[in-house]
């Protein structure tokens, strides 16, 4: 497996060049032990990463389609046409592969933005926001979609779109959560992620079908991370 890591025609190989060519919204702020943005670079940059997407891939039963990847860090991807005004998609790490696109959202304690009634009081306008749970759900809309967390809906339509773009026809949203003891922060997005998860009443082993992208094979997978002298994923 092999895996280059990208940004603007720069090759990454330290989180000093990660940091240079593509640094965290939040730049020194959110660059430090112990936050997603340096934690995902200190993983991605390691020997055990390779190890995660292999492992990923077999679970997914890609892998004998994927030799390798090439990687861009903070990537941004568009919803495009009809979704309404507002950022991109940014990836933490967005991967791609021969026929398979990898977007990565990492977390330590983080949550995932804010819950989609706190998101509509934010924004502008509600197209996004409506437009998003019609890609996810169509006309079967759970009854707690408005306490679900924006962010996961980012994840799943920006990796989607992504793919689209691309031609690619399958797509692994991955969520990793870096744990270590020294941190004592509380996990703020496990149940967010739970949550989601239920509403879409899918077999994690197999590919899902959104109803606004049904020739699209989508995984949702989550990976825990240990942080220490070697990585250890489950």
């Amino acid at each position: 497996m092999t895996i280059s890591i990208e940004k603007n025609g720069h090759q990454i190989t330290t989180t000093k060049e990660w940091f240079e060519f593509a640094p965290p919204k939040g730049k020194e702020k959110q660059w430090k032990e112990g936050r997603s943005a340096l934690e995902m670079a200190n993983f991605s940059l390691s020997n055990s990463f390779p190890g995660l997407i292999t492992k990923v891939l077999n679970e997914t039963k890609l892998s004998p389609s994927e030799t390798g990847f090439i990687c861009e860090p903070e990537a941004n991807s568009s919803f495009g046409k009809g979704f309404g005004r507002g950022e991109p998609r940014n990836h933490d790490l967005l991967m791609i592969g021969n026929n398979t696109i990898i977007g990565i959202e990492a977390k330590v304690s983080e949550s995932f933005d804010v819950g989609i009634r706190e998101k509509r009081k934010q924004v502008k306008s509600e197209q996004r926001i409506n437009k998003f749970l019609d890609f996810v759900y169509g006309d079967k809309k759970p009854n707690n979609v408005e306490n679900l967390y924006y962010q996961l809906f980012s994840a799943v339509l920006g990796s989607i779109k992504e793919a689209e773009r691309r031609n690619i026809s399958n797509v692994i949203v991955l969520v990793l959560v870096f744990k270590d003891p020294r941190i004592t922060d509380k996990d703020n997005n496990n149940t967010a992620y739970n949550d989601f998860i239920k509403t879409l009443s899918v077999n994690m082993e197999e590919p899902f079908h959104f109803p606004g992208a049904q020739s699209i094979n989508c995984w949702i997978k989550k990976v825990e991370v240990e942080i220490g002298v070697e990585y250890k994923f489950r």
